[in-house]
């Protein structure tokens, strides 16, 4: 059995044994929701965030945190992304490669809106007329992928880059008994097409293979430790293989 407990703040007191696996993760919601929704810290800010999550519980409880974007009790996520779906999208995109158990709040698939209790506890919308299918799709995609590489269930978390100035951040998920399951995810949260080198430290990955992006389905390749020459349009993300 799972245990999980309610609890709102950093506490490491509530987990170990005989009390909770892991809590309610709001930390990471703001944390997440900051940087991609309300855009009001900066990558190294929403870096430090990460780093500071990382470390505030022992790893077996890292993992088996409860991530929320939304719940019962806050507003809707998509009214927190300032009813932008973009936005939205980059903040689920980081919810599931990130390390513990993403959890969707019924209807923010389908881009629900609701303001503060009792206004998030609005009905489920059962006419899909008024779903909004491309975000649906997107998290069928998410779900899927997350589901298909135990790295980004198990593995390790390694930031490799961020920046204030083009607002990238970029990190590692590499499985611990599977040298082939690595995934590095790129995102950015600017406005503007970003166009780097993107550090592969860690990954193993050789200069002269290839990285494709499991969400687009586009390679890009690698040279001396870098995925080169990465293109990366205005708020959107990667989550790259290698080939």
């Amino acid at each position: 059995a799972y245990t999980v407990g309610e609890i709102w703040d950093i506490d490491p007191r509530w987990v170990g044994p005989r009390k909770f696996d892991g809590l309610m993760n709001y930390p990471f919601r703001t944390a997440t929701l900051d940087f991609f929704g309300r855009r009001s810290t900066s990558a190294s800010q929403f870096g430090h965030a990460v780093e500071h999550l990382l470390s505030a519980y022992p790893r077996e409880h890292v993992y088996a945190q409860f991530n929320p974007l939304g719940s019962h009790d806050t507003e809707r996520t998509l009214n927190q992304c300032g009813e932008d779906v973009q936005r939205m999208k980059l903040a689920l995109l980081f919810q599931f490669t990130y390390v513990g158990a993403p959890s969707i709040y019924y209807g923010d698939e389908v881009g629900l809106t609701g303001g503060k209790d009792p206004d998030c506890r609005r009905a489920f919308p059962w006419n899909e007329s008024v779903w909004n299918a491309e975000l649906r799709d997107f998290v069928k995609l998410l779900v899927a992928i997350r589901k298909g590489h135990p790295a980004l269930r198990r593995g390790d978390f390694k930031p490799l880059y961020h920046h204030d100035r083009d607002g990238v951040y970029v990190f590692l998920r590499k499985h611990d008994h599977n040298e082939h399951d690595v995934l590095l995810v790129a995102i950015n949260n600017s406005d503007s097409t970003v166009i780097r080198n993107i550090p592969t430290t860690h990954s193993g990955w050789a200069t002269g293979a290839w990285a494709r992006d499991l969400i687009s389905g586009k390679r890009f390749a690698i040279d001396n430790h870098f995925v080169a020459n990465l293109r990366l349009p205005a708020r959107s993300g990667m989550i790259l293989t290698a080939q």
